[in-house]
């Protein structure tokens, strides 16, 4: 049998989805949660009998199946689905189900080679978190699923909310220039009509106006 790997395995879970809608199917055609490991090193990697887990203190909840498919090559990609189903002890399904909210921290190798922390409660259906460049440091939402193969950029945040200004642009061009000063005067002296959003004069905000 393949010995329990040490602190010397470099890999890293590259990629998770806890809510696969339709994104990848697992051997059967099922849709469950799962993850991805990286190998960022440029040699060949035995992940047989190595331990996954989502709880620091059981670390060694799941073992990887000593199986041609864990002798992992070279920069190259796992994907291990998370969804409690180990009806066969050598197919790639952990013991335990990947949580689909709230912050959730996976270890591999008992935290010797990864330990990844995510908030899945900002994933919806089909979204993956992950780094980016693969085996980064940094873990985000990112643009687009991609299990099995490098990691897309991350995902753009949402533009503002309607409603959102910047300060002191009175005229609600998006610029702050003189402008904005004469139009804040004429409001002030000469009765001109205010904005709908009061706090574009630079004043106190006002119930109803959204702040960026």
């Amino acid at each position: 049998p393949t010995p329990p790997a040490g602190a010397g395995l470099k890999c890293k879970i590259n990629e998770v989805m806890p809510q696969n809608g339709s994104a990848f199917p697992d051997e059967v055609g099922k849709f469950v949660p799962w993850i991805e490991i990286y190998n960022n090193t440029d040699a060949e990697l035995n992940l047989g009998r190595v331990a996954l887990s989502d709880d620091l203190l059981k670390p060694n909840k799941w073992e990887f199946p000593c199986i041609p498919a864990t002798r992992l090559a070279p920069r190259a990609f796992l994907v291990v689905f998370l969804d409690g189903d180990v009806a066969n002890a050598n197919d790639l399904h952990a013991s335990f189900v990947l949580k689909a909210e709230g912050i959730v921290t996976l270890a591999l190798n008992k935290g010797a080679s990864d330990i990844f922390t995510f908030d899945m409660g900002k994933l919806s259906a089909d979204e993956s978190a992950g780094r980016y460049k693969d085996g980064a440091a940094g873990v985000s939402k990112l643009s687009e699923p991609t299990p099995g193969a490098a990691n897309k950029e991350p995902a753009i945040p949402s533009a503002p909310k309607e409603g959102a200004f910047i300060r002191a642009d009175s005229n609600a061009d998006t610029k702050v220039n003189i402008t904005d000063m004469t139009f804040t005067l004429k409001v002030l002296f000469q009765s001109s009509p205010a904005p709908a959003c009061q706090d574009r004069l630079g004043r106190i905000k006002t119930s109803g106006c959204n702040q960026s």
